[in-house]
């Protein structure tokens, strides 16, 4: 395992070298999530469209809000990984696999709620249901993310806690 050392003689692993259940999932987990993003976004649409949602306009600011918080987490996640003296090889190593999906579920949710509610929500509206289902597709997205990323830390902790009781 290649590592790097710094002055206080701490060997941090690279972000390349760790390997992990996480990496396994990484591919197959993502393309699970789209297909179930895009049965989202079309149902969400077809029962906006047939007038099935009520309050509609809560649940699209729930959406914003929660992908507000998720962008702070990811933010504050990426500067904690990227900080040198602590050993956060983990930690890096999943959002290295999971970052970049999980950015797009929160911006696409961000961009699509606030077009969403810049304009009436009117059911029967073929516009307002197109932005429906995109918020519904990019929601799951987002929450298909943050489901990826939470398994890939708790089982990377499962691996190395099995690893040093095996020594």
């Amino acid at each position: 395992m290649k590592g790097y050392m710094y002055s206080n003689n701490q060997s941090v692993s690279s972000v390349s070298s760790v390997s992990g259940p996480c990496n396994s999932f990484c591919i197959s987990g993502h393309v699970v999530a789209v297909f179930l993003a895009i049965v989202a976004g079309v149902v969400a649409g077809l029962l906006f469209a047939n007038e099935m949602i009520p309050n509609i306009t809560t649940v699209v600011e729930i959406a914003l809000v929660l992908a507000g918080i998720s962008l702070i987490l990811l933010v504050w996640g990426l500067f904690t990984a990227a900080v040198p003296a602590c050993q956060r090889g983990r930690l890096a190593a999943c959002l290295c696999c999971n970052s970049t999906f999980l950015l797009t579920g929160i911006i696409g949710t961000i961009v699509a709620s606030v077009l969403a509610l810049a304009i009436e929500l009117i059911p029967g509206a073929i516009a307002a249901a197109v932005l429906v289902g995109f918020v519904a597709f990019f929601f799951t997205i987002l929450l298909a993310g943050l489901i990826l990323l939470i398994q890939c830390l708790a089982e990377g902790l499962c691996a190395e806690s099995n690893w040093e009781q095996a020594q």
